[in-house]
């Protein structure tokens, strides 16, 4: 039962106890999160102010690098210099600095 899609269950061939509603909630949610994420990329932010310390590190999942961009101008601390974008790796693939964003060369 647990392989078919929720929107293919046919809902009055459930049992109704609590505890079944409850594993039904589960899993439509899981269902909902796993069928987002299949098509987001994982990107790690990092906000850096002038003296080289981080403020703030973050990860996010975006469906693009112009996702993660716009999400971490509008994320960031006050006295931010400098934000990074790198991926899962470690990766640099992005970083701004005076309100330009430079995409990395090997990106």
């Amino acid at each position: 039962m647990l392989a078919t899609p929720l929107y293919s269950l046919n809902i009055s061939s459930i049992k109704t106890t609590p505890i079944h509603l409850i594993i039904l909630a589960i899993y439509e949610n899981l269902y909902v999160l796993l069928k987002l994420k299949k098509n987001m990329s994982t990107f790690q932010i990092k906000y850096i102010n002038e003296t080289n310390n981080t403020l703030r590190s973050e990860t996010v999942f975006m469906r693009s690098l112009k996702g993660a961009k716009i999400s971490a101008s509008s994320c960031a601390p006050f006295c931010t210099n400098r934000i990074e974008l790198r991926n899962i790796i470690g990766t640099l693939l992005a970083y701004k600095e005076n309100g330009i964003w430079v995409n990395d060369s090997g990106f």
